[in-house]
């Protein structure tokens, strides 16, 4: 039997034309599991508008579940500092 993957994944809800209003990481399989999970997740709120971004990949077989504030608050961090060092100034 093969070994499943599970992947980290940045959830960005919101409304169509409009900055998003919920960023929030999760673990998940695949991006499509994890937008079906967030739109029961966030019925009440009625958000239209669903995109999941992969930013990493985990060894732990874990089933779709948000992160912990401590380590989206480490993630957000790296993920800021990979994207300021990696810009480039002309």
């Amino acid at each position: 039997m093969a070994k499943k993957k599970t992947y980290i994944y940045r959830l960005e809800a919101g409304y169509n034309n409009k900055p998003p209003e919920v960023s929030e990481f999760f673990y998940a399989p695949n991006a499509k599991r994890l937008i079906q999970y967030a739109q029961t997740m966030y019925k009440k709120e009625k958000y239209c508008k669903f995109t999941a971004t992969k930013v990493g990949q985990t060894e732990n077989n874990e089933g779709i579940r948000l992160i912990g504030d401590f380590e989206a608050w480490y993630l957000k961090r790296t993920m800021t500092g990979e994207f300021y060092s990696e810009r480039i100034d002309t």
